[in-house]
């Protein structure tokens, strides 16, 4: 039996335009993913505390990326696999960077892409941007590749990416 999740999105554009229940994909600032397991009814919700940036579903869990300044799951612990009682299977700790020394916090969650043939999903990190009113955002991204059956990341496949602001 599939699992079919409700979503309520932070902003009404997207309310209005994305999709409100789906059986899996990425979920791009949702206030809530609710679904129903096993006659009971679960929920993630964010906060202001415990801002979500992604969500990823999928038919055998559900990956929770949270803000890096989230209350209950703050860096380096902001990236959370629950099953679907809600129980928490992993946290998934940032991968060292391949393109600079210091561990950066995941800030959000991505695609699908298959790798000598197993999925992998996209997570992003970033240095720690500087910003100036001259400048603007400074710094770089790097997509790092999570196996969706291992939860550890790819040892060298990765992008790098200069950071102009967001």
């Amino acid at each position: 039996m599939k699992i079919l999740f409700n979503v309520k999105y932070s902003s009404t554009w997207d309310n209005e335009n994305s999709p409100l229940q789906l059986f899996e994909g990425n979920i791009d600032r949702p206030l809530y993913v609710k679904w129903n397991y096993e006659d009971t009814d679960y929920e993630i919700i964010g906060n202001e505390d415990d801002f979500i940036s992604n969500v990823f579903l999928f038919q055998e869990f559900i990956i929770v990326c949270y803000s890096k300044k989230s209350k209950v799951h703050a860096f380096p612990n902001n990236v959370v696999v629950y099953n679907f009682r809600k129980e928490i299977i992993k946290i998934v700790l940032p991968p060292k960077p391949i393109n600079w020394n210091k561990i950066s916090p995941i800030y959000s969650i991505g695609e699908i892409k298959e790798i000598d043939g197993e999925n992998y999903l996209a997570t992003y990190i970033d240095t720690d941007n500087d910003f100036s009113k001259e400048k603007g955002v400074i710094g770089f991204i790097e997509i790092r590749w999570l196996n969706l059956k291992t939860f550890e990341y790819h040892p060298t496949e990765h992008s790098f990416i200069k950071d102009y602001g967001r």
